[in-house]
């Protein structure tokens, strides 16, 4: 089991995006995201064998959120 890693740099006040990360090998298993701010998932899902998407929201009206990553966990 591997886990690959994107950066998605930061996200506005109130910035929505779907956003995936594609394995670096293997079929992807799950995923998920990490933030120095206030986001979170509205949804979070595969894409295909490779890849695991999400849409992410910041739900703060005022400050940005930095470090936002997403990760895909891969098998194979």
């Amino acid at each position: 089991m591997t886990t690959t890693s994107q950066s998605v740099g930061t996200f506005a006040p109130n910035q929505e995006a779907a956003v995936s990360v594609v394995c670096a090998a293997g079929k992807v298993i799950g995923g998920g995201f990490s933030s120095d701010g206030s986001v979170f998932s509205f949804d979070s899902h595969p894409a295909n064998d490779t890849t695991w998407r999400m849409y992410l929201v910041n739900g703060d009206e005022t400050q940005p959120a930095p470090n936002v990553t997403v990760y895909a966990i891969c098998i194979g």
